[in-house]
């Protein structure tokens, strides 16, 4: 009887070890941040509706606070100054605020926000908001394997939320503003003149057809398919960033003799419509990039050097090349062959058809490499 009380005892000290092992394992694994992905029942992250918010502020370690605002049908940054918005950057950032997935829980001391990224030093913290109302306050941090750490300001714990998130949040001031320079229907546009240094070239469009103005400098060989190429751009004139804001006049250039402008109209649903873009000298980065300002719009942008030396064309590029469309030259007679075709030229031998004679000197040439190869 001895033994099976033995045994007894035995097995009640080896549970009470293995429950002891588990709840340190349990244990440290909270401490430090493991928990399984169903442990986010306990707490979860705020709920939040994109068409609801009228604002949101971004702070970013070391960097002046970015907010976005509704106004009217739109939305405006208003900080750190005041511009239209890209509505493709800030609808991706609404986007991700819309569809946070909580897979689970990465850690629930604070120890480890630093780890992963979730402080004032090392992550993005994002205020949503409706009216006065702060609908949430994140912390955005690190990405690790599929899931985004993100806490909620005035808590420890830090879940892992599904996909990617911080590159939506995470970007400079320009890259909020609203780049857009012209966006029009190429189509639409029925005139256009381009005037600088280069000459002043004027042109209409009657149905598909487009024409030089009278007023225009000349175009020995004008190509309507090139000015098309030049339409498409002007129509679709995109910025790669601002120039700063205590850019001088003398800076940009835009009243120099340097300058090109260029004025189009376009006739669309919205009817008649006139614009002008001015380019200017290149920026302080040197020659890669210049300065362009669009009548009635304060933003002065800056624009690659390929966009600002494509839209101040020169009559070569608005012409066909010199030599396109000329006919091909006949090919020379092969050795011992007159221009009529006979044995050296014999008149009244009458004059090979080309095909034929183009195959006769292509075999003969091929006779006389395989000679100066040593062939037989």
């Amino acid at each position: 009887m001895n033994w099976q009380k033995n045994r007894l005892w035995i097995g009640a000290l080896a549970f009470a070890a293995l429950l002891g092992t588990s709840y340190f394992v349990i244990q440290k694994r909270h401490d430090e941040g493991g928990a399984p992905a169903g442990s986010a029942a306990a707490a979860t992250l705020p709920e939040i509706d994109r068409n609801e918010l009228d604002a949101l502020e971004i702070r970013r370690p070391s960097l002046p606070p970015i907010r976005l605002a509704k106004s009217g049908s739109g939305w405006r940054l208003t900080a750190p100054l005041d511009s239209a918005v890209d509505m493709t950057t800030l609808n991706a950032a609404l986007d991700k605020l819309d569809t946070l997935e909580v897979n689970g829980t990465a850690a629930n001391n604070r120890a480890n926000h630093a780890r992963l990224e979730v402080t004032p030093e090392t992550g993005i913290r994002v205020l949503a908001m409706k009216g006065s109302t702060t609908v949430a306050d994140l912390w955005i941090g690190a990405f690790r394997g599929s899931a985004t750490m993100v806490r909620v300001e005035g808590q420890d714990r830090v879940f892992a939320v599904e996909g990617s998130i911080q590159y939506a949040f995470k970007k400079d001031v320009k890259e909020w503003r609203d780049r857009e320079i012209t966006n029009v229907e190429p189509n639409d546009v029925v005139a256009i003149r381009f005037e600088g240094p280069k000459g002043t070239y004027s042109f209409t469009k009657s149905g598909d057809d487009w024409t030089v103005d009278a007023g225009s400098a000349a175009i020995a060989r004008f190509a309507p398919s090139k000015l098309v190429g030049l339409v498409q751009s002007v129509a679709r004139l995109r910025a790669t960033d601002f120039a700063n804001a205590d850019v001088t006049a003398e800076q940009h250039g835009f009243e120099s003799p340097e300058a090109t402008t260029i004025t189009f109209r376009t006739a669309g649903e919205a009817g008649t419509q006139e614009y002008a873009v001015r380019i200017g000298k290149a920026s302080a980065s040197g020659d890669r990039e210049f300065f362009a300002r669009r009548t009635g719009v304060d933003s002065i942008y800056v624009i690659s050097s390929y966009l600002a030396n494509r839209l101040a064309p020169d009559a070569d590029a608005l012409s066909t090349p010199a030599d396109a469309g000329a006919p091909a030259a006949a090919p020379e007679p092969p050795p011992g062959m007159g221009a009529m075709g006979g044995p050296g030229g014999m008149p009244g031998a009458g004059q090979l058809p080309p095909e034929l004679m183009q195959q006769i000197q292509q075999q003969l040439r091929a006779q006389q490499a395989q000679q100066a190869g040593g062939g037989h």
